[in-house]
């Protein structure tokens, strides 16, 4: 069963979240993906949404957290997200991706990312 994931990549989100105090009072943007282990054979085999993870209820569930409680860090941020598809959905792991990608750095830089893998 090690083989089955479903993943959302390039979920973008404006968030409250950061160390800074203008990060939480100002916001920016983020991007998370979340990729789910899980056995995918049931819907493969009857084709109906019933039996696996609806989509949309995973991208809701992560715009909640982002748009809700600021963090400081956005490894608690993708925590608190791991945490609550796990004991929400029927997975087996979760990856949770989550980019900064208008950080503020000393100098120039694409975007900050953490990924955690939650069993």
């Amino acid at each position: 069963m090690d083989g089955d994931w479903i993943r959302i990549r390039g979920i973008k989100l404006y968030g409250f979240h950061g160390v800074y105090t203008h990060e939480r009072e100002q916001g920016q943007p983020f991007e998370v993906d979340v990729e789910l282990q899980t056995d995918l054979i049931s819907p493969g085999l009857t084709d109906q949404l019933a039996r696996t993870i609806n989509y949309v209820e995973i991208y809701q569930l992560v715009a909640k957290i982002v748009a809700g409680p600021s963090f400081h860090l956005i490894e608690a941020l993708a925590e608190c997200i791991a945490a609550k598809v796990l004991s929400d959905f029927p997975v087996s792991s979760a990856v949770i991706r989550i980019r900064k990608p208008e950080v503020e750095m000393p100098g120039p830089v694409e975007t900050v990312e953490v990924e955690i893998s939650r069993p």
